[in-house]
């Protein structure tokens, strides 16, 4: 069984630009690699030191770092912390960087990762992990991926969390129409017969302002999931678009859900469920903090159903992702800095982060302890929901075949073809399909 954490690809839409400015203007921001003969790693228990950690500014977020400060200060009691919290993230911490502020330790998504390390804004990892002897296979391969140059090469930040796509539901929804709620071995042909169900009951949008079910159907990593449970293909390793029949099939499921009425296309969709407007979301593991303190003992969940599409060679996939920390490559402390990584993503750091009820640890073993900390977060909830295996975990590596200054015009395209797909049922998927490769080849043209 693998398991991981959802990715946020916001950050593909400006790519070329952000690398384009300090890589191209600058030359990167430099940053010195690390000579693994000579690093020591037998760092003084009682060392003077003050660390630079860069963390998404969420209160949650927050919280969570604030947990693992104080237990690695248990270990490392002399050492202080300038936690800067950062809204705009990647940009801000680009122009940190650029502009000559050091960070000891950066937070990263499985979507920075690429592009964080072209930018020379994170440290290789490869050498502190063969020195130290840490050991990956504790944690879910496709986390470790997550955390790798295009998600095969060397380790540039290490992943501290799991969160594959589940389904959240509204029980009073479902109770309101009289229908079961599913438990989390249901299939793809059960969640659309639970759609009808609720629709044939009442909930749609016509007769009463409620629908079945949202989700952020630009999401890439979801498309992603289930267009690959019809065993389809994006790209070839060359980049050349591909967009197969299996990939169209994925695409014409998803869509059938805005044709059948079980779904809208809208970018307010989070702000209906919680109001008691939707049945059914998709989302990943964070979303139980806000989703709870909204719909409280009416919040369920339940693993994505399973998609057996018939495909030959095709498995049924779940799109998941994972955020964690690397080392800035700037930064003049790498030894301490690798030392709180490593504290970290111990059973003691992993316990401190999952407390704060917002991730389900990297860590198999507390992942799949039913008596972990981070089930009694929310002790109502089907824990098992988020690491069931009746899905392969399918992680963003769509545009890996891409130097990451490409990516944002392929993106671009593909976000496009989305909200076509999805916004205006009038046209055919394939049709969609065809203008996205006509749009990727324009871009290829453009840039040489």
């Amino acid at each position: 069984m693998k398991a991981k954490r959802l990715m946020s690809t916001a950050l593909a839409l400006v790519f070329a630009v952000i690398l384009g400015l300090f890589t191209g203007c600058f030359g990167g921001v430099g940053g010195t690699e690390v000579d693994e003969e000579t690093l020591d790693l037998n760092v003084d228990k009682n060392i003077t030191a003050t660390l630079r950690i860069a963390v998404k500014n969420d209160p949650t977020e927050i919280n969570a770092m604030q947990k693992v400060q104080d237990g690695f200060n248990k270990v490392y009691p002399n050492v202080k912390f300038d936690r800067k919290p950062i809204t705009d993230y990647e940009s801000t911490i680009m122009g940190d960087v650029a502009s000559g502020m050091t960070y000891d330790i950066m937070w990263a998504a499985d979507s920075y990762v690429t592009l964080f390390a072209d930018s020379d804004l994170l440290q290789n990892l490869d050498p502190f992990i063969r020195k130290s002897g840490f050991d990956t296979s504790l944690y879910y391969d496709s986390l470790i991926k997550l955390g790798q140059y295009k998600h095969s090469g060397s380790q540039y930040f290490l992943p501290r969390d799991t969160s594959k796509i589940v389904v959240y539901l509204n029980k009073a929804v479902f109770a309101q129409y009289g229908v079961q709620l599913p438990d989390n071995d249901w299939t793809w042909e059960d969640y659309k017969a639970t759609c009808k169900a609720l629709y044939d009951a009442g909930c749609n949008y016509a007769a009463n302002s409620q629908y079945v079910m949202e989700a952020e159907l630009d999401w890439r990593i979801q498309m992603y999931g289930i267009t690959s449970s019809f065993g389809g293909t994006m790209l070839d390793a060359n980049g050349e678009p591909v967009f197969d029949d299996n990939f169209i099939a994925g695409l014409e499921e998803m869509q059938n859900l805005v044709k059948s009425g079980y779904a809208r296309f809208s970018k307010t969709e989070q702000q209906n469920f919680v109001s008691n407007r939707v049945a059914m979301r998709w989302q990943v593991r964070p979303a139980a903090m806000s989703y709870s303190q909204t719909l409280k003992e009416n919040l369920a969940v339940v693993a994505f159903p399973t998609i057996e599409s018939g495909v030959e060679g095709a498995v049924p996939c779940c799109g998941t992702g994972t955020t964690g920390y690397g080392i800035g490559k700037t930064s003049t402390q790498k030894e301490l800095a690798w030392k709180f990584l490593e504290y970290m993503m111990s059973e003691e750091g992993q316990i401190n982060l999952s407390q704060s009820g917002l991730i389900v640890p990297s860590l198999k073993s507390l992942a799949e302890d039913p008596e972990a900390d981070w089930r009694k977060a929310f002790p109502d909830l089907n824990g098992d929901a988020f690491i069931y295996e009746g899905t392969h975990d399918v992680i963003p590596d769509f545009y890996d075949c891409l130097d990451s200054v490409y990516m944002s015009g392929y993106d671009a395209a593909v976000v496009n073809m989305l909200h076509n797909v999805f916004g205006d049922t009038s046209k055919s998927v394939r049709t969609r399909v065809n203008t996205c490769k006509q749009e990727i080849a324009t871009f290829r043209r453009q840039q040489g």
